[in-house]
């Protein structure tokens, strides 16, 4: 009987492992694999699958980044933003977790995400100055969201906050 036992719970460990590799959410499969280790952290099905599943979100993230970089959309920046936020989740998820950290050592994207706000909220900056100049209500609205969007990224970003209520005092 303990025989059968020992060869279910082998089976199931090495479904476990396929089940990490064939899931097709990259980025939920990998925070799967980082909360077992936090309940167990010599799993080795969820050892052996995090490196792999790291480099696939990871490349996955980074794919997504470049492809919105080539958009002239305003809103390719909070698209850019979350990806490199998921990838900085990953990185700190995996940093707290000894096990995991020592088989995967994650990028960290602060930086990046820090430079790429600024990039952000100038670029909003500019698309609102020039929406406040146009005339109309709609345009003094976009104005207004977008002064709010660079200042939501960079908090206090020039005089965004002045250019909110000159916007708000234009569309009303």
């Amino acid at each position: 009987m303990k025989h059968i036992f020992y060869t279910l719970i082998s089976l199931a460990s090495c479904n476990t492992s396929r089940d990490y590799l064939s899931r097709s959410d990259n980025d939920n499969t990998l925070f799967d694999a980082i909360k077992t280790l936090k309940k167990r952290n010599t799993d080795t099905t969820a050892l052996s699958a995090l490196p792999v599943l790291y480099n696939l979100a990871q490349q996955r993230n980074l794919r997504k980044i470049n492809s919105y970089s080539s958009s002239n959309n305003i809103d390719r920046w909070d698209k850019m933003i979350n990806a490199y936020g998921t990838l900085q989740e990953m990185h700190d998820a995996i940093i707290e977790n000894d096990a995991a950290s020592r088989v995967v050592t994650p990028v960290n994207y602060r930086q990046t995400i820090y430079e790429l706000k600024q990039q952000a909220a100038a670029d909003y900056y500019s698309v609102a100055a020039e929406s406040l100049k146009k005339p109309g209500r709609d345009e003094a609205k976009k104005a207004y969201n977008y002064f709010k969007k660079a200042d939501k990224l960079v908090p206090g970003y020039e005089d965004a906050k002045l250019r909110m209520d000159e916007a708000f005092e234009s569309a009303i």
